[in-house]
């Protein structure tokens, strides 16, 4: 884990929650409170087994085609930051969408032989050439450009900017055999607009309101030579967003091998901090915690594996 490699997202009282992979922690904290009126800044939180997307495109001008059956669709989980009014709505930055791995896949990261767990991977060969790309830590954010006007619960979600988050590992191994041989790695970088124009949608029901987001957006790369890689990447997030949600500030300390997590309000014994690694099966997360009027402090020790943390209202 490196300092470099932090960084902040916004805080909402449903679940605060916050993720680290071995390179990057990003802290978007929840805290459930039924009794709050729902601010405008709302987290939403995307649901794995309803969003997928797969990737398409070419590699150094090659049809890219998958390795094995599933290698081009990753489900995706994380979060998606957004102000809502009773007609707009806003995509602010400090997003975390991630692409869960769909297998182990070619080549290894750097580029060098082998297979190892990936997002997605292609195939792509012409004449006496060849290559194998991985995608592998992918994780991106969504922006609007101001507020978008919602109308019915419908928006059009064409215009939105994804861009890589610049303090990830994220990465595109490749390895080219045949009459030009190379292999190598690209990180993961750049900024690209939604074209997709409809089917984007807000609703609400039993008091969980629904955010749909499809998405046809498509990035350029360098392997060889300037954006001789296209890929596209083309599916739907669904991300969820019970009552009460309602940001208020956390701040991230490091003391050694210590993180803590300070935030103002929903202090007291009725709070803790949960972990887990997949959004499914949350656990008390091992630490101490500490109030001072309306402040609280919680100290844990960082572990090497990816994790999600939240913040979360004991009933």
């Amino acid at each position: 884990m490196t300092r470099a490699a932090i960084k902040k997202t916004y805080h909402t009282m449903k679940s605060n929650r916050f993720y680290h992979r071995p390179s990057v922690l990003t802290l978007g904290l929840l805290a459930h409170v039924q009794s709050l009126i729902s601010a405008a800044p709302v987290t939403f939180l995307v649901d794995p087994e309803r969003s997928s997307i797969t990737l398409s495109g070419s590699a150094v001008g090659n049809t890219l085609m998958a390795q094995a059956p599933g290698s081009l669709t990753a489900k995706f989980t994380g979060a998606i930051q957004v102000e809502v009014t009773d007609s707009t709505i806003q995509f602010t930055s400090g997003s975390l969408i991630d692409a869960l791995p769909s297998g182990a896949w070619e080549p290894l990261p750097g580029g060098e032989g082998g297979s190892a767990p990936a997002d997605y991977a292609g195939t792509a060969s012409a004449g006496f050439a060849s290559a194998n790309v991985a995608l592998r830590n992918l994780l991106f954010d969504v922006t609007s450009s101001g507020s978008v006007p919602l109308a019915n619960g419908q928006f059009n979600p064409a215009g939105l900017s994804f861009q890589f988050l610049t303090n990830s590992s994220g990465a595109m191994d490749y390895r080219v055999s045949g009459f030009l041989s190379t292999a190598g790695s690209r990180p993961l970088a750049g900024l690209s607009t939604n074209k997709v124009a409809t089917g984007a949608s807000l609703t609400e029901s039993n008091g969980t309101r629904t955010l749909t987001l499809p998405i046809d957006t498509t990035l350029g790369f360098k392997l060889l030579s300037a954006d001789d890689t296209l890929l596209t990447l083309k599916g739907q997030l669904v991300a969820t967003a019970g009552p009460g949600s309602a940001k208020f500030p956390v701040s991230i300390r490091f003391e050694g091998d210590q993180l803590k997590l300070q935030w103002t309000g929903g202090a007291g014994p009725g709070f803790r901090v949960e972990q887990t690694p997949d959004f499914k099966t949350w656990s008390p997360a091992t630490g101490t915690t500490t109030t001072n009027g309306d402040t609280t402090t919680w100290t844990g020790s960082l572990s090497g594996s990816a994790q999600y943390y939240r913040i979360t209202k004991v009933p």
